[in-house]
């Protein structure tokens, strides 16, 4: 059974902890070591000291004679024997052969010198031993001094060269042993990252763990219950679109033929009107016309039930053939569709100069068709309809009193230069009652109604496929309440359509 995570952490830990406890005794001994030897420097100098100070008071006593300097220089001759007598372990190590036997024999006499010189009974022979054994003396320890400072010398460059060993050796070891955790660590994260990765395609394949840490198989098993959720919810995801969007394209062929088949209902009427006249009264000029015109819409229902399935398939931007158009003509043309059921209805079209917008004809004046009938429905029986082409430099998307859909938004409002961004704008507006603001982020849903139409008969989906092709137009809608009341709808298309 493998280790766990933590057991590992702890095991990383506890031999981090053993290197540092050893390199930490390994520095203490060194450090022991070196304070030893600096004692041991210690009592080599005391005794060079005792030398050279009763070596300076004898020498005072052959120029002054004073008495107390045989004294003085005794005393320290005396203390040098028994520093001697007490360090003879730590002088042993200095000294060599018989040194150490000749520094004792030569201090005693010294000693016994100065007591003849002090009692009065030396001789200048006598001096000169004196000054023999005191020079004897203070050679020696001047010679273990140097001998002394070497041996440190050498210890402390040993020492540091056995240290930055230590320190190496203790920096390896911690690295392998992290680079052992790392590895137990990591490398299966990375299998198990890599084993994920297909989730991003959208394939949801089960983590098979290995002979892994007990918390990483744990978490492959977590991953692989909760992959299992998604993949059912996506099922039913999918399930529930695929429903979603038939009904959507149902719905949106029941919404959109209405104009065409209002209009072929009208040309057939007038048709028949025609028909039932005696011959010789019939105009049939204007007979052909209505058949020609009911052939007409019958080719557009055709086309509408096309870009519908387009739609639905999610394919309509593919198939866009935009072409530079007169924007005055592609209005007047979406008025001529829109005749059936704007009967009632006083349109007025203005344009500022002359557009040339690139569009794909046929959707971008489905588009308007879908404002204008939305507007005769919300404003009711004696609707008065504006629709105003010009063009603007490009608004504030969404604030308070606008609400505004599509790719266009993302562009930024002003170009690199510094000029503002102008943009094309086709603006329906009525005098109806206008939309509420909590009914404006929701109105191009499919299936939403505002509560404020006056007519009982929308299906919802106008403004929802009014914001579809104005998408894969790269533009946008936006909807507002005009100043003198009634809804404004507007729709925007980039400067780059622009002929």
């Amino acid at each position: 059974m493998q280790p766990s995570l933590q057991q590992r952490i702890r095991i990383t830990w506890v031999v981090t902890l053993v290197v540092v406890a050893l390199v930490s005794l390994f520095a203490a001994e060194r450090f022991n070591r070196f304070e030893n030897k600096l004692d041991e420097g210690d009592v080599i100098a005391d005794l060079l000291r005792d030398s050279l100070e009763m070596r300076r008071h004898e020498k005072r006593y052959y120029v002054d004679g004073n008495p107390e300097d045989l004294q003085l220089a005794a005393a320290y001759a005396t203390a040098s024997l028994e520093r001697l007598v007490s360090a003879s372990a730590i002088i042993a190590s200095h000294a060599r052969g018989n040194e150490a036997q000749d520094f004792e024999e030569a201090l005693r006499r010294y000693i016994e010198g100065l007591a003849q010189l002090g009692s009065g009974t030396g001789s200048q022979t006598n001096a000169e031993a004196v000054r023999l054994a005191g020079s004897e003396v203070s050679s020696l320890a001047k010679i273990w001094v140097q001998r002394e400072r070497d041996a440190l010398h050498a210890t402390m460059r040993a020492s540091r060269w056995q240290l930055a060993m230590v320190l190496l050796l203790a920096a390896g070891l911690l690295l392998l042993t992290f680079w052992w955790l790392a590895r137990q660590v990591l490398l299966p994260l990375n299998r198990m990252v890599n084993r994920l990765a297909p989730i991003t395609t959208g394939r949801y394949t089960r983590l098979q763990p290995r002979n892994d840490a007990i918390e990483l198989q744990t978490l492959a098993q977590a991953i692989n219950h909760m992959l299992e959720h998604i993949e059912q919810r996506e099922r039913k995801r999918a399930h529930t679109e695929r429903l979603m969007a038939l009904g959507v394209l149902v719905s949106g062929v029941a919404h959109e033929l209405n104009n065409p088949l209002g209009n072929i209902a009208s040309s057939l009427d007038l048709y028949d009107e025609q028909l039932g006249r005696p011959p010789e009264q019939r105009d049939e000029l204007r007979m052909q016309r209505y058949l020609r015109q009911a052939r007409e819409e019958t080719d557009r229902a055709h086309r509408i039930v096309r870009l519908l399935l387009d739609h639905a398939r999610d394919r309509a931007g593919e198939r866009l053939d935009c072409v530079s158009t007169d924007l005055r003509k592609v209005i007047d043309a979406a008025l001529h569709w829109s005749r059936a059921q704007c009967r009632d209805s006083e349109i007025q079209v203005t344009c500022a100069g002359d557009l040339f917008v690139c569009v794909a004809r046929e959707p971008f004046q489905q588009a308007l068709v879908n404002l204008l009938v939305n507007a005769d429905q919300s404003a009711g029986r004696g609707a008065r309809i504006i629709v105003h082409a010009e063009r603007r430099t490009m608004p504030q998307w969404n604030t308070d009193e606008r609400y505004s859909v599509g790719p266009l938004l993302q562009q930024e409002r002003v170009r690199p230069d510094g000029r503002p961004r102008s943009v094309i704008a086709v603006q329906v507006s009525d005098n109806g009652p206008g939309v509420k603001p909590v009914d404006m982020p929701h109105l191009f849903e499919p299936f939403y109604r505002a509560q404020t139409r006056l007519d009982t008969e929308g299906s919802g989906l106008g403004l929802y496929l009014v914001a579809q092709i104005m998408e894969v137009h790269g533009g946008a809608v936006s909807v507002e309440n005009g100043q003198d009341g009634g809804a404004v709808f507007t729709l925007w298309l980039p400067e780059n359509a622009d002929g």
